[in-house]
């Protein structure tokens, strides 16, 4: 059978998942701050910080490199890496 959505229940689409998130989150005793674009933040950064590659992240965040690249690459680990080095010359001579 062909599915047109990711997600369903009782054989039928779901179009938002505001209500069995926000059980999730009450059943996991979490604090109702924690929210789908709270955890995909969360989980945009930890892969910056992994250096997992740009096209991986982002497929996987379901967003543009592009994107990926100008709200989270500060939390790369060689973020501002070649300035860094570029200072560190300047001042050796």
């Amino acid at each position: 059978m062909a599915r047109s959505h990711v997600v369903a229940w009782n054989g039928r689409p779901v179009g938002e998942v505001n209500e069995g998130f926000a059980a999730a989150v009450r059943a996991a005793g979490l604090p109702p701050e924690v929210t789908p674009h709270a955890l995909r933040h969360t989980a945009a950064t930890w892969l910056r910080r992994a250096g997992v590659p740009l096209w991986d992240a982002a497929g996987y965040l379901g967003m543009s490199v592009e994107v990926l690249e100008r709200v989270y690459g500060q939390h790369s680990p060689d973020h501002q890496a070649a300035a860094v080095e570029g200072i560190a010359k300047r001042k050796a001579r």
